[in-house]
């Protein structure tokens, strides 16, 4: 028996060395040895007796592709796609969260709407507790990876917990920002932010120890501003590029007081943020323009 599991251990390693995670198409040349990669996978799911769902198998071209080269698997020729769901997040060719955006909102819609229709005393605890248990979660899911990028599709996600807030009859007539105070809540806008600034906290003091590894880097400057965990801030020229994880939240990291950033625990972390975003009056708005 280890005799089994030394020899497929090898081989399983052998077949990852051969196998990049990821491979830039930049010519004929990379499509050929990408193509030769999948032989490689239906070899092996063939030796092994694990067949693909070839039906299953499809291809995405992402990024500025002038010609998109047909690829197969076992001699069936893939279907190409331009956008497609992984683990309940839409991932389309352009890199956009727009898709997911709107995928998010129409569940929320669907969750609020179920609330409105079959709960008649609408008062702030019934609808928060309901709204934060229900509704808000479908416009959170995993935001760290697709965080929306263009103002537009903040703003959509932004209109449902406005919906919501409205349900409650002695609020309906003020405005958006008195009536999240009054409900106790925060815009989404600074939630996004505070879950990022989260993440980071935790990577900072080795709370992390897989996927955020090779994200960031510490910045190896003297200075005497801020704090002594300051990040690189890498260069982006898209704005694509700027909205993702690594690079959005940089900023925003460095910019924090030293006793936020060295706070002790993640409680206490969570308490000081809120006390600082909430004194640059930022925890309720929508727009921070």
């Amino acid at each position: 028996m280890n005799t089994i599991e030394k020899s497929l251990d090898s081989k399983v390693l052998k077949f990852a060395d051969d196998l990049k995670v990821v491979r830039i198409i930049r010519g004929r040349h990379d499509q050929d040895v990408f193509q030769a990669d999948l032989d490689k996978l239906v070899e092996w799911s063939e030796a092994w007796q694990m067949k693909f769902n070839l039906s299953k198998c499809k291809i995405m071209h992402a990024g500025r592709v002038s010609s998109k080269h047909e690829y197969e698997m076992g001699g069936q020729k893939l279907e190409q796609i331009e956008k497609e769901r992984d683990l309940g997040v839409v991932v389309n060719s352009r890199l956009s969260s727009s898709d997911q955006v709107v995928e998010s909102r129409k569940k929320a819609l669907r969750m609020l709407g179920a609330i409105n229709r079959n709960v008649t005393y609408k008062s702030e605890e019934v609808i928060t507790k309901l709204y934060c248990a229900y509704v808000r979660p479908h416009l959170e899911y995993c935001v760290q990876a697709w965080s929306p990028t263009y103002e537009k599709d903040c703003w959509l996600l932004e209109r449902v917990q406005k919906r919501a807030t409205k349900m409650v009859n002695c609020l309906y007539s003020m405005p958006y920002e008195e009536r999240l105070k009054k409900l106790g809540m925060f815009s989404l806008r600074y939630r996004r932010l505070r879950g990022d600034l989260i993440e980071v906290f935790k990577f900072v003091n080795g709370q992390h120890s897989g996927y955020l590894k090779g994200m960031f880097e510490f910045s190896r400057e003297n200075r005497s501003r801020g704090h002594q965990h300051k990040l690189v801030m890498k260069q982006s020229r898209t704005r694509l590029r700027q909205s993702f994880f690594s690079r959005r939240v940089v900023g925003h990291w460095n910019k924090l007081p030293g006793d936020v950033a060295t706070a002790v625990s993640l409680a206490s972390f969570k308490i000081r943020l809120d006390k600082y975003y909430t004194e640059k009056g930022l925890v309720h708005k929508y727009s921070w323009d």
